[in-house]
């Protein structure tokens, strides 16, 4: 039963992003600025005193990037998180964009076994 309604309500959430064009231009650049994130290398990402903080003005509206290196895998592979948002505004979702570095430079995008 609330497996139901929790889809109701995100169904929702998509429809009302979807028609939002501040969110649509932020979800736009978060794949620009994931994509600059991964060329970044391991030691880069994973460096604690590093600032993985990109900000962007796009079509007249400020975003900020928020990027952290949060797992770091026994095998050594590190999970990258980025979080989107534009300061001032509050929207019921934001985007994020999540990838894993290899020590060898190469990402991948889902979880390995």
């Amino acid at each position: 039963m609330i497996g139901h309604w929790l889809d109701a309500f995100w169904s929702r959430v998509a429809k009302r992003a979807a028609r939002d064009p501040a969110l649509r231009a932020l979800e736009r650049e978060l794949s620009t600025v994931g994509t600059y994130f991964e060329s970044m290398t391991y030691d880069e990402l994973n460096d604690p005193d590093r600032d993985h903080v990109v900000t962007r003005q796009v079509d007249g509206t400020a975003m900020t990037f928020s990027g952290e290196a949060y797992d770091v895998r026994p095998n050594g592979d590190i999970a990258f998180c980025i979080d989107a948002s534009i300061p001032g505004r509050r929207f019921s979702w934001l985007p994020s964009y999540r990838f894993f570095k290899r020590r060898d430079g190469s990402v991948y995008y889902t979880k390995k076994p």
